[in-house]
């Protein structure tokens, strides 16, 4: 009589296991993806933190110049800008914390900037630069609303 090797049975017992040598080119292989994979990540937020500053640093420029055509004086300190109206309102933009917020004559207030870690407005010769800092940037912004006619 002859006995019959369940082949099937043996196959199975040789595979059962995976060796050191496998687990550990396993988990460098997993390293070496989840670095790049951070990596990724962190050049996106960058990316985005600064796309989002740049729409910011815009929407103020805009904000200043629609306010500088009913403007008929103005006054500049470190952190402050007040415009004075042809109707004689002040436009106060002035930081609070770490916003830069827009009053107009100390009624509420809308946040025009947020995330600010400096802000100053200089006057030079009738051009208004601002230069911003944002706590999510090491860049600093530099904007010149221009020359301004009284």
């Amino acid at each position: 009589m002859r006995l019959k090797i369940n082949k099937t049975n043996k196959n199975n017992v040789s595979n059962q296991g995976v060796t050191l040598l496998e687990s550990l080119m396993a988990m460098f292989v997993m390293s070496i993806l989840l670095i790049n994979i951070m990596q990724f990540v962190t050049v996106v937020e960058m990316n985005m933190n600064n796309f989002y500053n740049q729409k910011q640093m815009a929407n103020l420029t805009l904000m200043i110049h629609e306010d500088f055509i009913h403007t008929s004086d103005y006054q500049i300190d470190e952190n402050k800008l007040v415009l004075e109206t042809y109707k004689n309102q002040d436009i106060i933009y002035q930081v609070e914390d770490d916003q830069l917020i827009r009053k107009i004559d100390n009624q509420g207030h809308e946040v025009i900037l947020i995330n600010i870690e400096s802000l100053s407005f200089i006057d030079q010769n009738n051009i208004i630069k601002v230069n911003v800092k944002f706590n999510n940037d090491q860049e600093e912004y530099e904007k010149i609303m221009g020359t301004i006619f009284f």
